[in-house]
């Protein structure tokens, strides 16, 4: 079969890599994912989903070609496509897997398209939210790591679990977040909405980066665990709620260097 980069393994030197080192695997775009077949109930397609159906076919089609120049064969049905097995075995990982770890990542950036030295209201330059959805597939102590960004570009990588904490934690740092102090902080969310309670977020202070993580389970499962992280340049702060639960929210305080265990926790669910 003919190689395919980027969608064949990475034998990036010779050495033997690190067990316990993510290992690249491949890169495949929303469209080429959809026509391998390979949606999935959880992982989003953020650049595929935005287009209107016409172009979602387009995209499709450009898709197919982009695979056939790049080494994938045609079948001998004329149809099907003839994908590298490493590809065909990452992708039965990806929708065999019963559990997966689900980290959405949004951080505030400044506009660089912002004229220099003409802010906005107040002399601040607009900022934007960059967004980027993290899934761990998870079969007994193998991940199947999968980064997808807002343009639609999902990285593949394999690690094991005792890995993910560095990982993660790599992922959710900025140069901006420093750890949290000082006392939790209790937030009412349905007196608030309700115009009810009072609210005090001087403590929280400004947040750059925002996470939101749970567990997935494929099949039924008890409601989920939702843990939600703001950080920023005033402190990391943390709060845990059972899905469908009423009742104040608290968030406490904590260490950038408790970010990745802190997600990894929810693994614990797994039993």
């Amino acid at each position: 079969m003919t190689a395919v980069e980027p969608l064949a393994l990475s034998h990036r030197d010779a050495e033997p890599a690190d067990a316990r080192e993510p290992v690249w695997l491949a890169r495949l775009t929303d469209e080429e994912l959809v026509l391998l077949g390979a949606e999935h109930p959880i992982v989003v397609l953020p650049h595929y989903e935005e287009l209107p159906p016409a172009s979602q076919d387009v995209a499709v089609r450009t898709a197919h070609r982009s695979l056939l120049a790049r080494g994938v064969e045609v079948a001998d049905d004329g149809r099907a496509l003839r994908v590298p097995q490493e590809v065909s075995d990452l992708l039965d990982v990806r929708g065999g897997a019963e559990w997966v770890l689900v980290v959405r990542r949004r951080v505030t950036v400044r506009d660089d398209s912002w004229p220099s030295g003409d802010g906005g209201p107040g002399g601040a330059a607009p900022t934007r939210e960059v967004e980027t959805q993290l899934y761990g597939h998870l079969v007994d102590d193998f991940v199947l790591l999968e980064e997808v960004d807002a343009t639609g570009q999902h990285e593949f990588h394999a690690l094991d679990v005792p890995a993910l904490d560095d990982v993660l934690r790599g992922h959710l740092e900025h140069p901006d977040v420093v750890d949290g102090v000082g006392s939790t902080i209790t937030l009412d969310l349905e007196g608030i909405a309700h115009g009810e309670g009072d609210v005090h977020l001087e403590q929280l202070g400004r947040v750059t980066v925002q996470v939101d993580a749970t567990l997935w389970r494929r099949g039924p499962q008890p409601a989920p665990v939702l843990l939600g992280l703001m950080l920023g340049p005033d402190g990391c702060w943390a709060s845990r709620a059972v899905y469908g639960a009423k009742g104040p929210v608290v968030l406490e305080p904590v260490p950038v260097s408790a970010l990745g265990e802190l997600v990894t926790s929810l693994l614990g669910a797994r039993g």
